[in-house]
């Protein structure tokens, strides 16, 4: 998410149809939920091994979890970082 800069609703939505393959370059091609506007990215190769490693569902690039219990992990992780706030 942080490479790619995109919103969790984006990120968790990327389909195969959004990947663009031009003279060996991976791109992502997306249309932001909130703006409607489309954004090519051009992808580092350590992000297309991510893509490549987690495509086992056809249909989403990327395996679905939940945006509260990422926020409850994060949560958990800081404390035990030792971040009080």
């Amino acid at each position: 998410g942080c490479t790619v800069a995109l919103r969790y609703s984006d990120l968790i939505n990327l389909q195969s149809s959004n990947i663009e393959i031009e003279n060996g370059q991976w791109h992502l091609k997306v249309q932001s939920k909130k703006t409607k506007t489309y954004t090519r990215i051009k992808l580092p190769q350590y992000v297309v091994q991510i893509f490549l490693k987690y495509n086992r569902n056809k249909k989403r690039l990327l395996p679905y979890f939940n945006i509260v219990r990422l926020n409850l992990l994060l949560k958990r992780l800081a404390s035990l970082a030792g971040w009080a706030e």
